[in-house]
């Protein structure tokens, strides 16, 4: 009996069809809300699960709230635009997204100066200060809300708290996917499945051959009530004073990014890229956990 017989059978007991599809993309963030919009927007019928409350993955929930690599060192223009750029406009639209216009793009210390402490420079220039280019602070929550919007208008039919479980393979094809829900264990079956996950859990699931590394894991966060004008005047008026301070905090943290602390779009409040935590696995539980308590403390 195939996978999917097996699976209508099943359904009576433990899993439940609970939605079909011309398209399932597994995975909220900002691949997955591309490949959804994308698909959407071309007449496809697309349902978007995601395993958390909310949508724009990492950029979101874990607030790594800098749209950064969007430009072309070489052609000085840039290099991505789309959905990502709708993204941004509607933020800022809003006063929840920063970004340097085109009259600051470039190697003025000025503009350095302005936009430096926003990581709206060219992180692959080797040059001193960093040019600035086109990239963009953004409040999270602002992403959660954009995405939503989105997601509504074009009719995504959104599944949140829908956790992937595994791949429906069938013939050497994939029908679908079991998601752990806590109503139960639900099937999603589509025509097409996209694996937009991060970490390439359908697809892994589906007997994709694929191969896996280690990378650092990192817990970032946000501080209030940062005085970051006298912060950034401190660091250009004393910058020897700034640059042993820089390295002392370091060194506490135990690992960090260059610029481990960015101003947003939020008056007061900084976001921080640390503690940066080697040696962990981010596919097991246990490392994951004991990433966020060594990270929280």
């Amino acid at each position: 009996m195939n996978m999917i017989s097996d699976l209508i059978q099943e359904s009576v007991r433990d899993v439940r069809v609970a939605a079909k599809a011309n398209v399932v993309v597994v995975g909220g963030g900002p691949a997955g809300l591309s490949a959804a919009i994308g698909a959407a927007r071309n007449g496809a019928e697309v349902i978007l699960l995601e395993r958390y409350n909310h949508l724009g993955g990492l950029a979101s929930g874990g607030m790594v709230l800098v749209l950064d690599d969007m430009w072309d060192n070489h052609l000085q223009e840039i290099s991505v635009r789309g959905v990502c750029m709708t993204f941004i406009e509607r933020m800022a639209a809003r006063k929840l997204a920063m970004f340097p216009r085109s009259d600051e793009w470039g190697e003025d210390p000025a503009a350095y100066r302005k936009w430096g402490r926003w990581g709206t420079f060219d992180f692959h220039s080797q040059k001193t200060p960093h040019p600035v280019c086109f990239a963009a602070a953004f409040d999270p929550d602002a992403m959660k809300r954009v995405a939503l919007e989105m997601v509504e208008s074009l009719g995504i039919k959104l599944r949140l708290h829908s956790w992937f479980s595994r791949t429906l393979v069938e013939d050497g094809q994939v029908k679908g996917v079991i998601c752990e829900t806590k109503s139960g264990r639900e099937a999603i079956l589509a025509d097409v499945v996209i694996d937009a996950t991060g970490d390439l859990d359908v697809a892994a699931s589906a007997g994709v051959p694929h191969v896996g590394g280690t990378y650092i894991t990192t817990t970032v966060f946000r501080l209030g009530g940062v005085d970051t004008e006298a912060a950034e005047r401190f660091e250009a008026e004393e910058p020897e004073a700034f640059a042993a301070l820089d390295r002392q905090i370091k060194r506490i943290l135990g690992g960090s990014w260059g610029y481990w602390w960015l101003k947003t779009p939020l008056p007061g409040v900084v976001w921080c890229n640390c503690p940066h935590m080697a040696g962990l696995d981010g596919l097991k539980p246990e490392d994951l956990t004991r990433a966020e308590v060594q990270g929280r403390k």
